[in-house]
């Protein structure tokens, strides 16, 4: 069947439903009726000839066709929100403060690009948190995170995939010059680890550090990221970092590349309330272009 999609208002009512999972939240978030919210539904179920939602007593709940719907959509509507923007406000000034929050691992890769999007915009101040916790940004804790792992779920935040944030063993070519380099990550006799003071659970690279390697080989442990990778650079031992170390610190050598689980999808997240505003338009975009092109460049 040769479906002709061309009425945005029956995808963006659907969307909502998809959203909100019922018809009377689609109708009340869309400021109409139910019945409205009901006939666009159906008119675009009869355009594409399958149906997007099973109709249960608890409301509407997306089916395969209406979850690709919901991603398109999602999409499609932040691509309408920048076009105003950009039409509205042209030269709208990129001013106050904008909250970032990251993990801590990524917190230092990010200070760069953070300076180069200030020298765009200096009448910005800006604040980084490097945090484990997952700041709520509803709440106002943060305008935009940049997250590590499986796709953002909260209904009202818009979130963009980034590539993968990818972890290697890392060692100076001072250390390869005089110990060599493990033939595989299982080749650890012979090597010197550095290790964190306090392991994640969830920081598997790690958790592999601590209970793959002797205790009596682990010859460093930090209490921060940054003083790990100081270490590493120093010679004292094998590291994991994230793979863009090897383009911010030239002195560092990737040894093997990452496990599976070592590699995460990386998340750029915004709130809906907050994604149109000019000064947060403006850093989505640049972190959009800069840190997907660190992510191609390092994935080559």
């Amino acid at each position: 069947m040769d479906a002709h999609i061309d009425n945005w208002n029956e995808i963006r009512t659907a969307w909502m439903v998809a959203r909100h999972g019922s018809l009377s939240a689609a109708a009340a978030a869309l400021g109409v009726h139910h019945a409205t919210v009901l006939r666009h539904v159906n008119a675009l179920e009869d355009r594409l000839g399958v149906r997007l939602f099973q109709r249960h007593s608890r409301g509407y709940t997306p089916t395969d066709a209406g979850q690709t719907l919901l991603q398109v959509a999602t999409t499609t509507a932040e691509q309408f929100d920048l076009l105003r923007y950009r039409v509205r406000s042209p030269d709208a000034a990129i001013t106050g403060k904008l909250i970032v929050t990251t993990l801590p691992e990524f917190a230092d890769s990010l200070v760069p690009l953070i300076a180069s999007f200030h020298r765009d915009h200096p009448g910005t101040q800006i604040e980084l948190l490097a945090d484990n916790r997952r700041l709520r940004l509803e709440y106002g804790e943060a305008h935009i995170s940049i997250r590590a792992g499986p796709a953002p779920t909260e209904p009202d935040n818009i979130s963009r995939p980034l590539g993968q944030a990818s972890i290697a063993l890392f060692a100076s070519a001072d250390y390869i010059a005089r110990f060599g380099k493990p033939a595989m990550h299982e080749d650890t006799r012979g090597h010197r680890y550095i290790s964190l003071l306090r392991v994640d659970p969830r920081y598997r690279p790690f958790v592999w550090v601590e209970e793959t390697v002797p205790q009596e080989q682990i010859v460093f442990r930090g209490g921060t990221i940054q003083a790990i990778r100081a270490a590493a650079k120093a010679g004292m031992g094998i590291a994991p970092l994230i793979t863009w170390e090897l383009s911010r610190e030239p002195g560092l050598v990737a040894l093997l590349p990452p496990p599976d689980d070592w590699i995460a999808p990386l998340w750029l997240v915004t709130h809906r309330d907050n994604h149109r505003t000019p000064k947060v338009q403006a850093i989505y975009e640049f972190f959009l272009r800069e840190l997907g092109a660190k992510n191609r460049s390092t994935s080559k």
